[in-house]
């Protein structure tokens, strides 16, 4: 998921034999790898996430203040 949308489905399986969506190749570079002889991989993501609420557009309680601040929780 990214950005609360699904960008990927498959097994497991295949998802970490050939992922096809490159959010999915970034999060599975990012996993930590325990044996210092194993190069880590390395996927960059380009571009900006959206600032605010992620649900400011989803919602009649949205606020001017939803589309600056990402609530905290409580």
């Amino acid at each position: 998921m990214r950005l609360s949308r699904i960008v990927e489905l498959a097994d497991v399986e295949a998802l970490f034999r050939q992922s096809l969506h490159h959010y999915t190749n970034a999060l599975l570079h990012a996993i930590l790898v325990s044996d210092p002889d194993v190069a880590a991989g390395k996927a960059v993501l380009h571009g900006e996430v959206p600032s605010g609420c992620r649900f400011r557009t989803r919602g009649s309680a949205a606020t001017k203040r939803c589309a600056e601040q990402e609530p905290t929780f409580a």
